[in-house]
């Protein structure tokens, strides 16, 4: 389970690895100012102001910023999902943005108490600014402006790395010259050899005895069914847990009275899809094996117990509201 701003920057990333695939913006070196994540949500009216406060700052530092509402208008999602304070959302959104720089600021509020963290990262995906700011019991006034001297700082002292000078190209490695190809020797003409005489016949071997041939047959039986149990066992309980975090994906959690479409009531959200399809794909590659091992096992059994088996063994699943329901039936 992932708290609300994990979900959100997840959208995010989405969004924009979307958008890179099917073309991005380019913007000269202009410094692409992303909306900032804020903890816990607001209104989008007042992401849309933190995110003006956040440019107008990196501006007043001295850097040329690309107006926030033309990024918002580009990124057509709701502001609710498109806050990004760091990690994969800012390499989405530079596959989308292609050039410049990107800043990013996260906001965490309790009550009236403000603290910011804004942080501009350079075309090469490394942080060459990061400033830290506080506003205790602060108006909304007061919180946009302390937001937006944290971002001038930023602006103010951040310098892009030097590029790494270009490697030189080695010395080209002078051609080896071939050296000359052998006369062939003609090969010396075999000597006749005698003919060898002819070998008597072996007689034929003694049919071995009801003993030895039974315990010839035994020996060849050397897969134990146990590891087919034990992994028939283990895929169904994976495939189960896999089926049963698939359903939960995407539910809301910890709400406050029946939970509402949007999940503007709720705290959290479940965000299983990764790990259900992970069990799902291991319950599967486990089944699948059981089913090898269980072959190996009466493929490689003795002939009388092959001759006393009449029913093949035969391995079924089936995915319920509640899990996984398994069954193997056969002779054992």
């Amino acid at each position: 389970m992932l708290g609300y701003g994990t979900m959100r920057c997840a959208v995010l990333s989405w969004f924009l690895a979307t958008l890179a695939l099917f073309g991005g913006v380019a913007h000269a070196r202009d410094v692409v100012c992303l909306p900032p994540a804020i903890t816990p949500a607001k209104a989008p009216e007042l992401i849309a102001r933190f995110h003006d406060a956040l440019a107008a700052g990196l501006r007043s530092g001295g850097l040329p910023v690309l107006p926030a509402a033309v990024v918002r208008k580009q990124l057509k999602i709701p502001l609710t999902n498109a806050g990004c304070a760091s990690g994969p959302c800012v390499l989405s959104a530079r596959g989308f943005f292609r050039e410049g720089r990107i800043a990013t600021a996260e906001v965490n509020s309790v009550g009236k108490n403000y603290t910011f963290v804004v942080r501009l990262h350079s075309e090469r995906n490394t942080v060459i600014g990061e400033a830290t700011s506080r506003c205790d019991i602060c108006t909304l006034k007061e919180a946009l402006q302390a937001l937006t001297k944290a971002a001038a700082d930023v602006g103010s002292k951040a310098e892009e790395p030097p590029e790494a000078a270009p490697a030189k190209p080695a010395p080209p490695v002078p051609a080896a010259t071939p050296a000359p190809a052998p006369t062939p020797t003609p090969a010396p003409t075999p000597a006749a050899t005698p003919a060898k005489p002819p070998v008597a016949a072996m007689p034929a071997p003694a049919p071995a005895s009801p003993t030895q041939a039974a315990s010839t047959r035994g020996s060849t039986r050397r897969w134990p069914l146990w590891p087919g149990i034990v992994s028939a066992a283990v895929g169904a309980a994976s495939l189960g847990g896999g089926i049963a975090m698939l359903s939960l994906d995407g539910r809301y959690t910890n709400c406050v009275g029946p939970a509402r479409a949007d999940g503007r009531n709720c705290a959290d959200i479940y965000n299983t899809s990764t790990a259900g399809w992970v069990l799902t794909g291991m319950g599967g590659a486990a089944l699948a094996a059981s089913g090898v091992l269980f072959y190996l096992y009466f493929s490689s059994d003795s002939g009388e117990h092959a001759a006393s088996r009449q029913t093949p063994a035969i391995i079924t699943f089936a995915p319920q509201p509640g899990g996984v329901m398994f069954a193997a039936t056969g002779a054992f």
